[in-house]
């Protein structure tokens, strides 16, 4: 089978990270089939960090193909690749593709939350420019995505909103649930520095539906019952949103109480696991948040909120809370730091749901298993 990865709107998160390791697979071992490859700069970049080299069968597209004036040309060359190379399918590994492929079929990897489960709690913390933002790109990328006949999603809440949006039966759409990295693993189960500093990791880019204007507030109710405490968080220096919490957290005078360390590397992530009490994932919107695995692996109790999204993932591993609410989110957090008896119990019940996730390489499998029986059809 001639296979097209197409990767050329992956410029940012997850969906590169998603891209680089399949790709990285296939390089390792192609299972017998023909590929070639259409990726983003940064993917470019991460490869031949990885494998130390750039593949022959791969081509870079600079500029993003979801640019409406500016991404024509990619557009074009996009087509080119496909009329070239002639492929029996062509997966968007990061969808919409914005091309209508004229030869190939095309199976989509979708994972925008916006568009198959958005939710008021979400769209509540957007302004009306946002929303209507929002709104309007939910309904573009349907559009773009109306030629495509199959896809894969990564849970089983986005699998049934994408059906209920595009008018698919369920048998479209495969569910192959993401995976975590390797170098997030620990033995150890007690940690002792919850009887006497809560460290609270908040791991995560301030984006709205992230909901990380809440920590202060957290803040505020744990001051208020005396807890030695600190909230660590990775939000970038200079960005409107992290000043905008830390105003927040000023007028609340809980500021000596968060930490903002930036954006940290795979192994610096790692260690701030290992030094915190209990990771905290106040979001409103996702598809799926690696972080719930990473914590899983590492260990380490989850405080998250009480949304169909955080529950297909983490099931009875997690202390949930109302969404939006500071009080509930701080009893979540002392409920679990103060039983240790609780927290070792979360933490057991992390590392079983944990083994119901794919390895990387049962991963990569599932992709190309859900791309032959397409094929085969």
């Amino acid at each position: 089978m001639k296979i097209l990865v197409n990767a050329a709107t992956a410029i940012v998160g997850g969906g590169v990270q998603v891209a680089t390791s399949f790709i990285a697979d296939v390089l390792k071992n192609p299972h017998g089939h023909e590929f070639y490859f259409a990726v983003s700069e940064l993917i470019a970049i991460n490869l031949k960090a990885i494998v130390g080299r750039v593949p022959e069968n791969m081509e870079v597209i600079n500029i993003s193909p979801a640019r409406m004036w500016k991404g024509k040309i990619s557009r074009k060359r996009l087509l080119r690749i496909e009329s070239d190379f002639v492929p029996d399918v062509v997966y968007s590994i990061a969808s919409p593709s914005y091309v209508k492929f004229r030869r190939s079929l095309e199976v989509a990897r979708f994972t925008d939350p916006w568009v198959t489960h958005p939710n008021k709690l979400a769209t509540s913390q957007l302004s009306n420019y946002r929303k209507l933002y929002a709104k309007l790109l939910a309904y573009y990328k349907v559009w773009a995505l109306r030629n495509v006949k199959f896809f894969n999603t990564q849970t089983t809440t986005a699998s049934i909103g994408l059906a209920r949006r595009l008018k698919l039966n369920s048998d479209k759409i495969s569910v192959i649930p993401n995976c975590h990295n390797q170098l997030f693993h620990n033995t150890e189960i007690f940690n002792n520095r919850v009887k006497s500093k809560i460290v609270v990791f908040v791991l995560g880019f301030p984006y709205p539906h992230k909901n990380l204007l809440i920590v202060p507030q957290v803040a505020e109710v744990l001051l208020k019952l005396a807890k030695d405490f600190q909230f660590i968080m990775t939000m970038p220096e200079n960005s409107p949103e992290t000043s905008k919490i830390f105003e927040k957290a000023k007028e609340l005078n809980v500021d000596r109480f968060i930490k903002n360390i930036g954006r940290l590397t795979l192994d610096e992530c790692k260690n701030e696991y290992l030094k915190c009490s209990v990771v905290f994932l106040p979001t409103l919107l996702e598809t799926f948040s690696v972080t719930y695995l990473e914590a899983m692996a590492m260990k380490r109790p989850i405080v998250t909120t009480d949304l169909d999204f955080a529950h297909d993932v983490c099931k009875e591993a997690a202390e949930y809370f109302e969404p939006l609410n500071a009080v509930s989110a701080a009893n979540a957090i002392l409920k679990v730091t103060n039983d240790m008896d609780h927290y070792q119990d979360l933490v057991r019940k992390g590392a079983e749901r944990l083994k119901q996730f794919p390895s990387p390489e049962e991963k990569f499998r599932a992709h190309l298993t859900w791309l032959e029986k397409i094929v085969d059809v």
